[in-house]
């Protein structure tokens, strides 16, 4: 299980630092919209 975890969690960050570097508008697209890593999403900000 915690490996499962770990491994989740590595996936996540990598493809988050490939989108910083080459795709910065897939970030930007998503700020604000309460996705969680772990945990369930919270859904969007309220403007």
């Amino acid at each position: 299980m915690l490996a499962g975890v770990f491994k989740n969690r590595s996936r996540d960050h990598a493809v988050n630092a490939y989108r910083m570097l080459y795709e910065p508008e897939k970030l930007i697209a998503r700020a604000g919209q309460g996705v969680r890593q772990g945990f369930g999403d919270a859904g969007p900000l309220e403007a």
